[in-house]
């Protein structure tokens, strides 16, 4: 979200003002192969501050966009929030009309949607989301990212400050992987199988 109450009120590992210069930088450098990825269903979002995102974002000319609906994990302060009734629980039939209007709202604006979450100008589309949707074999890079190889899944980095200390786990798995060298990209990961559950 662009709001920042409703970005106070998601407590992420992001702070405003570091969106901030962000934002100067993508001013700035305009760079290409851009993706927002967006949440809705947020306590207190309405379709008109979920407009003012989207504009906000479609500022920048990005070809990729994600509408993910709001998961609230448990033991969060959010969480907390609504067991002791200091929040009311998020509407979910809301929810979905706020996705509704956002999915018209890109729809309009000559993106398409090729996942449920996922909408790309021609052409622009995430091979890994595809992959990920279709159940293949893959390696993502990045926090957060899911792979799937050998029949074993897991993700990268239960929290942002392990990614940031661990950056490389998988870099020699994603190599082989991009070379195409499947037998050796299995056998290296069961070798290191200990830190894709750290």
């Amino acid at each position: 979200t662009a709001q920042q109450k409703e970005h106070a009120l998601l407590e992420l590992p992001y702070k405003y003002d570091a969106i901030t210069m962000v934002d100067m930088a993508l001013r700035t450098f305009r760079p290409r192969d851009l993706s927002f990825a967006l949440l809705t269903g947020i306590p207190g979002q309405t379709m008109q501050t979920l407009e003012q995102t989207l504009t906000r974002c479609l500022f920048y000319a990005p070809d990729h966009m994600t509408l993910s609906p709001l998961h609230i994990p448990s033991g969060s302060h959010l969480a907390r929030q609504i067991a002791q009734g200091e929040m009311a629980p998020p509407d979910l039939e809301y929810a979905r009309q706020l996705h509704d209007f956002a999915d018209q709202w890109l729809t309009e604006r000559d993106f398409k949607a090729y996942t449920p979450w996922d909408y790309a100008k021609d052409g622009a589309e995430s091979r890994y989301k595809k992959l990920l949707l279709e159940g293949c074999e893959r390696i993502g890079i990045g926090y957060h990212s899911r792979s799937w190889l050998d029949s074993v899944m897991w993700e990268t980095g239960h929290s942002l400050q392990e990614y940031i200390d661990h950056p490389d786990d998988f870099q020699t798995t994603a190599v082989h992987i991009a070379n195409r060298n499947r037998e050796q990209a299995v056998e290296i990961f069961h070798s290191e199988m200990s830190c894709c559950y750290r």
